[in-house]
């Protein structure tokens, strides 16, 4: 196969409210807590030294407010994408475990076990969310992108246990 591979980095979004919270937040937009944007300047700084041609992120402000932070350091543009969003968790959007497991007992333990199996009360399974977003991953990023010989490594700010 010929061509340039292109290595893709991955970073989780800054801490946010929610997470603080224990809430889960899907496609709800909860902000970034301070620690989440120092969080963001953290890995910024991590990336300083790589060359990066292209940020996207999803259109929440938690993922684009992370990713604005890389491309300012890069002078880069964020191009976002609302097919990068995390599932849709349905009626699970804001509440905390407790709270879960009292209005669908043996949800979160189907979830952490066969998630691909488990429809989220008012949500997406992660099947057909999976295949949307593959079906359509060539119209959100340019032909560079789209190539199937992708690399990639995950990027962590210090807090390891996103």
């Amino acid at each position: 196969m010929g061509g340039t591979p292109v290595r893709i980095l991955l970073a989780r979004h800054g801490e946010t409210v929610f997470n603080v919270e224990g809430r889960w937040q899907g496609q709800a937009d909860s902000p970034l807590t301070d620690r989440g944007r120092a969080q963001a300047a953290e890995l910024a700084r991590a990336l300083a030294d790589e060359q990066i041609a292209a940020v996207y992120s999803s259109d929440l402000g938690r993922a684009a407010n992370t990713a604005s932070e890389v491309a300012s350091l890069h002078q880069l543009p964020v191009t976002t994408e609302a097919r990068l969003r995390e599932i849709h968790v349905g009626a699970w959007t804001g509440k905390n475990r407790e709270e879960i497991d009292l209005d669908y007992p043996g949800g979160r333990k189907a979830w952490a076990t066969q998630p691909s199996a488990y429809q989220l009360p008012g949500g997406e399974t992660i099947g057909p969310r999976r295949v949307a977003r593959s079906s359509s991953s060539n119209s959100a990023c340019p032909r560079t992108l789209a190539r199937p010989w992708w690399s990639s490594r995950t990027v962590r700010s210090a807090r390891r246990s996103w």
